[in-house]
């Protein structure tokens, strides 16, 4: 019985940790997408216009 719970309490904490990971790499995600989004289109004007 204590080890199951125990066991279930293992599992509940892993599930938190991995949510946690994947909401960070999320957000990291996305503003490292916005950050190209914005960077790559003035980069290629600024060479045609040099």
């Amino acid at each position: 019985m204590s080890r199951m719970v125990i066991a279930i309490f293992l599992f509940f904490m892993a599930y938190q940790l991995f949510t946690q990971l994947m909401a960070t790499t999320r957000s990291i995600g996305q503003a490292l997408y916005s950050v190209v989004y914005v960077t790559v289109p003035n980069s290629t004007v600024a060479q045609q216009i040099a």
